[in-house]
Parts: C-alpha cells; sequence; structure tokens
C-alpha cells in the first residue's frame, strides 16, 4: 500500500492538484499504528475534485486495486479500495475527500482556501497548518457528536494556546464577540470539555456566520446535505 500512497502524491504534486492530508499523517505512507485500518482523510480543492478521482482511479486501475465502496456526501466523499493480496490478506485504505471545506449540515466555519491557503509541504506530500490540523479535531467532533477525542485533547490544547492570537481571531469572527471571548478563556485554561456545554449556542453562531460570508455556498450546501442524507 505504501507504492501506491506514494504514487498518489507524486501525481497529484505533479498535476498540480490543490489538496492536503488533514490528519494521522506522520507515518504515510505507511499506516498509522494508533488506527485500526488504513485511513487517508484529505481536503481537496473543489475545483480540483474531478482531476483529482481521474488520478485515483488510473493509480487504482495501475496497480490492480479494487473500488469496494463509493459513498458520496455533501461534506465527504468516500472510496474504500482494496486488493487481494493471497486467501489470508487483503490490503485496503479508505480515501475520504473533504470538500469545500469544514462545516456543520452546510454551515461552513472554515472554507476551503483558508485551509489549503496555509498547506505546507511534509515529507513528499502537503498537509494542513497545524493550528488548522487541531482545530478541526476539536470543532469537527464537538458539532458532530457532542464529544472531545480523548487522544487529541493534549495535543489540540498545545496547539491552539501556540497560536493564541489567530485563534482568538477566529473565534471573534465566526462566534460573535461574547461567546468568541467565553471560548477563548476556556481554551487559554486548558478547559476544552466544558466548550461542550456551549455547542448550541455555537452552532447556531455558525449557522449566522455562514449565511452572513458564505450566502450561496451556505444555501447551497445545505440543500445538498438533506439530499444526500436522504440517499443513504
Amino acid at each position: 500500500m505504501d507504492e501506491f500512497i506514494n504514487e498518489l502524491f507524486k501525481k497529484l504534486n505533479k498535476n498540480g492538484i490543490n489538496y492536503a492530508v488533514l490528519r494521522n499523517y506522520e507515518n504515510l505512507p505507511f499506516k498509522d499504528i494508533s488506527t485500526e485500518y488504513f485511513d487517508l482523510d484529505l481536503i481537496v480543492l473543489l475545483k480540483d475534485y474531478k482531476r483529482f478521482l481521474n488520478i485515483l482511479n488510473k493509480i487504482s486501475s495501475k496497480n490492480k486495486f479494487k473500488v469496494a465502496k463509493n459513498i458520496k456526501r455533501e461534506y465527504v466523499k468516500t472510496f474504500q479500495i482494496y486488493r487481494i493480496e493471497d486467501d489470508n490478506f487483503i490490503n485496503a485504505i479508505q480515501i475520504d475527500i473533504h470538500i469545500k471545506g469544514q462545516n456543520w449540515w452546510g454551515n461552513f466555519y472554515l472554507v476551503e482556501k483558508e485551509i489549503l491557503n496555509k498547506r505546507f509541504l511534509f515529507k513528499d506530500f502537503f498537509v494542513v497548518s497545524k493550528f488548522h490540523e487541531n482545530l478541526i479535531k476539536w470543532l469537527d467532533k464537538l458539532f458532530w457528536g457532542n464529544y472531545i477525542k480523548e487522544k487529541y485533547k493534549n495535543e489540540i490544547l498545545l496547539e491552539l494556546n501556540k497560536n493564541a492570537k489567530e485563534l482568538e481571531i477566529f473565534l471573534l469572527s465566526v462566534f460573535g464577540k461574547n461567546l468568541g471571548s467565553i471560548i477563548f478563556e476556556m481554551i487559554k485554561k486548558n478547559q476544552i470539555e466544558e466548550t461542550l456545554n456551549f455547542r448550541a449556542k455555537m452552532i447556531n453562531k455558525i449557522k449566522f456566520y455562514s449565511l452572513k460570508r458564505y450566502p450561496l455556498l451556505t444555501i447551497k450546501s445545505s440543500i445538498e446535505f438533506f439530499y444526500f442524507e436522504l440517499l443513504l
């Protein structure tokens, strides 16, 4: 699988695809030892998505990998790719391709260009900034699951506090002066679990923020979200 991953990144770079790995990239092109299965999370610029798929399909075919499942949702496209090596082993990876940015039910708190403009080269592939990586680790689970992932807590707090000014600007912009200041003080005091108590208020704020700042994107993505979820 490492050769497949290396070839994928090489082709993406050569063809100028604007992408970045979102998390758990330290061991790539090998599987992260902390996870049960091989999962690759990427964000890809929407206008590059079709070219990305074309490259992925060509490399899969060349290396005799098959696509077991193709799940399309508004905010992420999932591909499960596998190859049977022998009777006892299946070489497989799940690739989750995030597009447009990070949102909750079509309401955006980070759009793709904000994330991709701060990507950097790690080894031979691009990754998101440490600030965005940990901001997403925190807010993604808070919004979608109403919890903070235990194994990420310390790193989230370390990186967010290391980038305190950037965090403060983000929180005040997205959640407003009052709520943003409260959340910012909680992070400064390492009280990340307490932010869950403000989940409902935070969601209401991103609805207003997203619609005001990205009206067409928000309306279109919200409609697409309900459409894809009904199909599933």
